[in-house]
Protein backbone atom coordinates (compact mmCIF):
# COMPACT_ATOMS: atom_id res chain seq x y z
CA UNK A 1 0.00 0.00 0.00
CA UNK A 2 1.66 3.35 -0.95
CA UNK A 3 1.88 6.32 1.62
CA UNK A 4 -0.24 8.20 0.09
CA UNK A 5 -3.43 5.78 0.28
CA UNK A 6 -2.59 4.98 3.71
CA UNK A 7 -1.85 8.22 4.85
CA UNK A 8 -5.90 9.09 3.47
CA UNK A 9 -6.98 5.98 5.27
CA UNK A 10 -5.26 6.93 8.55
CA UNK A 11 -7.12 10.27 8.61
CA UNK A 12 -10.58 8.71 7.69
CA UNK A 13 -10.28 5.97 10.75
CA UNK A 14 -7.98 8.18 13.26
CA UNK A 15 -5.20 5.19 13.37
CA UNK A 16 -1.92 5.90 12.06
CA UNK A 17 -0.70 4.86 8.10
CA UNK A 18 1.82 2.24 9.67
CA UNK A 19 -1.30 0.58 11.33
CA UNK A 20 -2.81 0.51 7.62
CA UNK A 21 0.07 -0.74 6.49
CA UNK A 22 0.75 -3.37 9.25
CA UNK A 23 -2.58 -4.10 8.05
CA UNK A 24 -2.71 -4.45 4.53
CA UNK A 25 0.67 -6.61 5.11
CA UNK A 26 -1.27 -9.01 6.73
CA UNK A 27 -4.28 -9.12 4.67
CA UNK A 28 -1.67 -10.17 1.91
CA UNK A 29 -0.27 -12.81 4.11
CA UNK A 30 -4.01 -14.02 4.38
CA UNK A 31 -4.84 -13.90 0.72
CA UNK A 32 -1.54 -15.73 0.14
CA UNK A 33 -3.23 -18.73 2.84
CA UNK A 34 -6.23 -18.76 0.41
CA UNK A 35 -4.13 -19.19 -2.65
CA UNK A 36 -2.74 -22.76 -0.72
CA UNK A 37 -5.51 -23.18 1.00
CA UNK A 38 -9.06 -21.68 0.75
CA UNK A 39 -10.17 -23.98 4.13
CA UNK A 40 -6.67 -22.73 5.74
CA UNK A 41 -7.69 -19.21 4.61
CA UNK A 42 -11.56 -19.94 6.44
CA UNK A 43 -10.37 -21.42 9.33
CA UNK A 44 -8.13 -18.66 10.59
CA UNK A 45 -10.67 -15.92 9.38
CA UNK A 46 -13.56 -18.04 11.48
CA UNK A 47 -11.56 -18.34 14.22
CA UNK A 48 -11.52 -22.43 14.43
CA UNK A 49 -7.71 -21.58 13.57
CA UNK A 50 -6.08 -18.90 15.82
CA UNK A 51 -2.84 -17.26 14.74
CA UNK A 52 -1.63 -14.65 16.32
CA UNK A 53 -1.05 -10.98 14.66
CA UNK A 54 2.29 -11.53 15.57
CA UNK A 55 2.77 -14.64 13.63
CA UNK A 56 0.93 -12.95 10.90
CA UNK A 57 3.23 -10.09 10.62
CA UNK A 58 6.17 -12.60 10.89
CA UNK A 59 4.76 -14.60 7.71
CA UNK A 60 4.24 -11.41 5.66
CA UNK A 61 8.54 -10.63 6.49
CA UNK A 62 9.22 -14.47 5.86
CA UNK A 63 9.59 -16.17 2.52
CA UNK A 64 6.61 -18.15 0.42
CA UNK A 65 7.62 -21.44 1.83
CA UNK A 66 7.01 -20.05 5.32
CA UNK A 67 3.17 -19.59 4.31
CA UNK A 68 3.35 -22.87 2.88
CA UNK A 69 4.78 -24.46 6.35
CA UNK A 70 1.63 -22.86 8.27
CA UNK A 71 -1.05 -23.90 5.79
CA UNK A 72 0.30 -27.53 5.90
CA UNK A 73 0.15 -27.63 9.15
CA UNK A 74 -3.81 -26.15 9.76
CA UNK A 75 -4.56 -28.79 7.63
CA UNK A 76 -2.73 -31.72 9.16
CA UNK A 77 -3.62 -30.61 12.45
CA UNK A 78 -0.09 -29.75 13.59
CA UNK A 79 -0.57 -26.01 14.03
CA UNK A 80 0.26 -24.48 17.29
CA UNK A 81 -1.00 -20.80 18.25
CA UNK A 82 2.02 -18.94 19.33
CA UNK A 83 4.71 -21.28 17.04
CA UNK A 84 7.28 -19.18 14.85
CA UNK A 85 5.82 -20.45 11.96
CA UNK A 86 8.59 -19.02 9.90
CA UNK A 87 11.98 -20.08 9.59
CA UNK A 88 14.83 -20.39 11.93
CA UNK A 89 18.50 -20.06 12.34
CA UNK A 90 20.15 -22.90 14.87
CA UNK A 91 21.55 -20.00 16.65
CA UNK A 92 17.86 -18.76 17.42
CA UNK A 93 16.82 -22.05 18.15
CA UNK A 94 20.09 -22.69 20.90
CA UNK A 95 20.40 -18.52 22.27
CA UNK A 96 16.52 -18.90 23.02
CA UNK A 97 16.37 -15.65 21.02
CA UNK A 98 12.92 -15.59 19.22
CA UNK A 99 12.46 -19.00 19.04
CA UNK A 100 8.75 -19.87 21.34
CA UNK A 101 10.99 -23.08 22.94
CA UNK A 102 12.94 -20.82 24.67
CA UNK A 103 10.68 -18.75 26.21
CA UNK A 104 9.84 -18.93 29.99
CA UNK A 105 6.66 -20.65 30.65
CA UNK A 106 5.23 -17.33 32.32
CA UNK A 107 6.44 -15.88 28.65
CA UNK A 108 4.25 -18.37 26.88
CA UNK A 109 1.07 -17.82 29.34
CA UNK A 110 1.41 -14.33 29.06
CA UNK A 111 1.06 -14.32 25.77
CA UNK A 112 -1.94 -16.51 25.60
CA UNK A 113 -3.53 -14.76 27.84
CA UNK A 114 -3.34 -11.43 25.94
CA UNK A 115 -4.00 -12.58 22.88
CA UNK A 116 -7.49 -14.54 24.17
CA UNK A 117 -8.20 -11.03 25.94
CA UNK A 118 -7.94 -9.66 22.57
CA UNK A 119 -9.77 -11.95 21.05
CA UNK A 120 -12.46 -12.06 23.42
CA UNK A 121 -12.12 -7.64 23.42
CA UNK A 122 -13.02 -7.55 19.93
CA UNK A 123 -16.21 -9.40 19.73
CA UNK A 124 -17.50 -7.46 22.59
CA UNK A 125 -16.28 -4.52 20.84
CA UNK A 126 -19.01 -4.53 18.15
CA UNK A 127 -21.61 -4.30 21.08
CA UNK A 128 -22.45 -2.10 23.73
CA UNK A 129 -22.52 -4.40 26.47
CA UNK A 130 -20.23 -2.53 29.24
CA UNK A 131 -21.05 -4.79 31.88
CA UNK A 132 -19.57 -7.95 29.65
CA UNK A 133 -16.51 -5.91 28.99
CA UNK A 134 -15.86 -5.00 32.67
CA UNK A 135 -16.29 -8.72 33.16
CA UNK A 136 -13.97 -9.65 30.62
CA UNK A 137 -11.28 -6.77 31.94
CA UNK A 138 -11.58 -7.95 35.54
CA UNK A 139 -11.16 -11.65 34.27
CA UNK A 140 -7.92 -10.59 32.44
CA UNK A 141 -6.75 -8.52 35.66
CA UNK A 142 -7.29 -11.80 37.88
CA UNK A 143 -5.67 -14.12 35.34
CA UNK A 144 -2.64 -11.25 35.50
CA UNK A 145 -2.59 -11.49 39.40
CA UNK A 146 -2.12 -15.23 39.18
CA UNK A 147 0.29 -15.18 36.85
CA UNK A 148 2.19 -12.54 38.46
CA UNK A 149 2.28 -14.86 41.92
CA UNK A 150 3.38 -17.87 40.34
CA UNK A 151 6.66 -15.69 39.23
CA UNK A 152 7.10 -14.54 42.67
Amino acid sequence: MNGNTASKLSAEYSISPRTIRRDGEIADVIIAIGKESEEAKSNILSGETRISRKQLQELAAGKEDDVIRIVEQIQDGTFERGSRGTSTSDDDADSGGTNPAGMQPWEREFGKMTDDFRYKLRGLAKTEDTTAVRSALRLYIDMLEGLYRDII
